[in-house]
């Protein structure tokens, strides 16, 4: 992932701290279950009509993310 993305999943300050601490390692992050359906979520309260800002607040993705998701989806 490149830094630009990290800072698009988990804020600059994240991603500025993440680099101070583990910058250049490889690092392993295991896809946790219950953040599998997400992607459902967010599909189906944008069905429903909600924003991507209230879906974003509902699902805990950026709003950006919650968009990709959307027009991954559209397309």
């Amino acid at each position: 992932m490149k830094y630009a993305e990290l800072c698009d999943v988990v804020g600059h300050e994240a991603a500025q701290r993440l680099a101070e601490e583990v910058g250049g390692e490889c690092v392993y992050l295991p896809k946790k279950p219950q953040h599998m359906g997400r992607k459902e979520r967010v599909l189906q309260l944008s069905k429903a009509g909600h924003p991507s800002k209230d879906i974003a607040v509902a699902t805990g993705l950026t709003i950006r993310r919650v968009q990709q998701i959307i027009k991954s989806e559209t397309n």
